[in-house]
């Protein structure tokens, strides 16, 4: 089990020792032993003292520190008030050791932040990771049976702790935790066994992928096509032709207002007179919203969330409009959220894009995700849908005519 994906080696003074190991549970009971490598090659930007301690010219080691060696302490490290270095300890770069914290037999990369009643033994933390108040790993089973990971069996080991960890307050990660890159571990969790990275663990029950999937609403999981031309369908039959209709869905495009069927008719009705029973005819046809989602959406939605992705739908029109479809869909309780925007979905404040994958089916909104630098965008064609035949010639978007097409991506 080689855990080395999840550290940049060039963040630790370490690397090279490291690298001598094939991997980083093996590098455990041997940190003092690498200490020793590392600190006879010091040159005059350290200074030794007493029994191995190695601490950096450059280095604020507070007074009431105590420190047992062999400890190096690298550069622009903080070793605040108070703070217990336990021996076989190497504080990278710049490092927080604070106040009433112990750190023992383990590594810290550059940047870890350990500020505030933490315990950190027989462990190894990446880079710029970062422990809350009063988090903790514990470092031997109540049993004192041996921790097996893989064909290793160690006495004692904390939790090997990738790069960009952040672990809320009065955490406990139990012996033999492994916690990969670029996860964030919610407030008084315990935590056990391997977690994944880009995760957002809110319990060991709860587990959430930071990677968000935004799904457009309108041809790509709801069959708008379908949906509007039954609505044609029926004011034709109370005498309202569809060229009327679209001359006056394009008046207000052209004023700036978005489609909506509803005010449509309002300014309709000043020219021609219908029964007014068509609104609650409209309306039957909407509150019927659950037949316009297409066969493949809540397969393919639940696929995402067995994969532990958000899923999101973010979707453009009319508010009021827009909503009604989406309410009347049933889709909302298959979703983390639902975000309606009348301004366009690729400029929007609110939304991480980096952290995004985008499945739309309009071309300017897909052009304008990719303009974000999500992690992937992907085009939705489906058969017969009004945007269909529209081309894109770009290799960075990923086309398809379903969703179950692409779930092999995620």
């Amino acid at each position: 089990m080689n855990l080395i994906n999840n550290f940049d080696l060039d963040k630790t003074i370490s690397k090279n020792e490291i690298l001598k190991y094939k991997n980083m549970i093996e590098v455990i009971p041997n940190i003092g032993n690498i200490i020793l490598n590392i600190g006879s090659t010091l040159g005059d930007g350290y200074k030794k003292h007493g029994d191995n301690i190695w601490i950096s010219n450059l280095a604020d080691v507070d007074d009431t520190a105590s420190i047992t060696g062999p400890c190096i302490i690298d550069d622009y490290a903080c070793i605040r008030h108070s703070a217990y270095i336990r021996g076989n300890a190497l504080i990278g770069k710049a490092c927080v050791v604070g106040n009433s914290v112990e750190v023992k037999n383990s590594i810290l990369f550059d940047n870890v932040q350990v500020p505030h009643f933490n315990y950190i033994g027989d462990s190894i933390l990446g880079y710029k990771s970062h422990f809350g108040a009063g988090a903790i790993t514990s470092n031997i089973k109540n049993d004192k049976s041996n921790i097996v990971i893989g064909d290793i069996a160690l006495r004692k080991m904390g939790a090997i702790v990738g790069d960009y960890v952040e672990i809320g307050c009065n955490c406990v990660l139990c012996p033999g935790t492994i916690i990969s890159r670029n996860t964030n571990i919610y407030p008084l969790t315990l935590v056990r066994g391997m977690i994944d990275k880009d995760l957002i663990v809110k319990s060991m029950d709860n587990i959430l992928n930071k990677k968000q999937i935004f799904l457009d609403f309108d041809s790509t999981i709801y069959n708008t096509d379908k949906m509007f031309n039954d609505i044609l369908d029926r004011c034709e039959e109370y005498g309202i032709s569809r060229e009327k209709i679209f001359e006056v869905k394009q008046l207000f495009l052209n004023d700036g207002k978005l489609f909506n069927i509803n005010e449509i008719l309002d300014y309709i009705s000043n020219e021609i007179s219908f029964d007014s029973n068509l609104y609650a005819e409209i309306n039957g046809i909407l509150e019927n919203g659950k037949i316009y989602i297409y066969d493949d959406v809540y397969e393919f939605i639940s696929k995402l969330r067995d994969k532990k992705y958000q899923v999101n739908i973010l979707t453009y029109g009319n508010r009021e409009f827009q909503w009604l479809k989406v309410k009347n869909s049933g889709i909302e309780s298959y979703v983390s959220q639902v975000l309606i925007t009348d301004k366009s979905k690729s400029n929007l404040d609110y939304i991480s894009y980096k952290n995004g994958i985008f499945i739309d089916d309009n071309p300017d909104e897909i052009v304008g995700f990719l303009s974000r630098n999500p992690i992937k965008v992907i085009r939705i064609k489906r058969k017969n849908a009004s945007r269909f035949s529209i081309a894109l010639d770009n290799k960075d978007i990923v086309e398809c005519e379903g969703l179950l097409d692409i779930i092999d991506l995620f």
